[in-house]
């Protein structure tokens, strides 16, 4: 009779234990305070007789997703996914973040928002062509528009305008600030080998004629690359701009 009272005794003080753990990470989860949620999670996993195993391990991985953690938080999901539907749009989310784009297009969506999260990377993989739509949810039409916005630069007319303009080729890529210095440096020994001139200083002249020919070489070199940086440039700001936006798409599902 003792025996079975002590159990009884423990069974209900483990509960209770269990209980005010759980509350405890869920108050520190929402104090972001992710790496002590992380140890009350681990507690309650390791300590409870019965733990709800596919809940903490998606909490796990939502933690280390929050703290940059993409690797590990990969790894919770990716044991679980296939038993826990928030678990499973959770990995396709770290997938995304990692741009871990071939593995996403060889898992098969459970669900839309597994669909959309899909059609985001063959978006920015390239997949779709100029003004392609492939759902009519607002948020990922809204994504695809704003992504077509982004403009792509030509290489030939941004060389052409630095060598009229030395400079100008890379306002056109926008990069007003490189734009006035490569100027400023083409025209300075420009200027100079003209005043070595006047003052018959012919070394000198020399000198600075090959300056101003490098240097307007390497404005021509300039150009080129600018244009040719210029969308994958503006593709990863615009990437990191959405998957730090408040797109429900990107939100993380858990449950406490």
């Amino acid at each position: 009779m003792k025996k079975i009272l002590i159990i009884l005794i423990a069974m209900i003080l483990s509960n209770i234990l269990f209980a005010e753990n759980y509350e405890f990470a869920e108050f520190l989860f929402e104090e972001n305070d992710y790496y002590r949620t992380i140890t009350e999670l681990k507690k309650i996993y390791f300590m409870s007789e019965n733990p709800d195993t596919l809940n903490i391990k998606n909490l796990l991985g939502v933690c280390y997703l929050k703290k940059g953690d993409y690797r590990t938080a990969e790894m919770y999901f990716d044991e679980i996914k296939d038993r826990n539907e928030q678990a499973a749009n959770n990995y396709f989310i770290t997938l995304f973040l990692q741009k871990k784009f071939d593995v996403i297009f060889n898992i098969k969506p459970a669900n839309e928002k597994q669909t959309n999260i899909k059609f985001i990377a063959q978006l920015f993989n390239g997949e779709f062509k100029k003004c392609e739509f492939p759902t009519e949810n607002k948020e990922v039409n809204e994504i695809f528009t704003d992504y077509y916005k982004i403009k792509r630069k030509n290489s030939a007319i941004a060389i052409a305008l630095s060598a009229i303009i030395p400079g100008a080729g890379r306002f056109y890529c926008d990069r007003v600030g490189d734009g006035v210095f490569s100027f400023s440096t083409i025209l300075i020994p420009a200027i100079a080998s003209y005043f070595y001139y006047w003052i018959d200083n012919k070394p000198f002249m020399y000198g600075a004629i090959s300056l101003t020919g490098i240097f307007y070489i390497g404005e021509l070199y300039g150009a080129y690359n600018s244009a040719k940086i210029y969308f994958p440039a503006h593709e990863r700001m615009y990437y990191e701009e959405i998957i730090n936006s408040d797109y429900s798409i990107f939100i993380t599902d858990y449950s406490f």
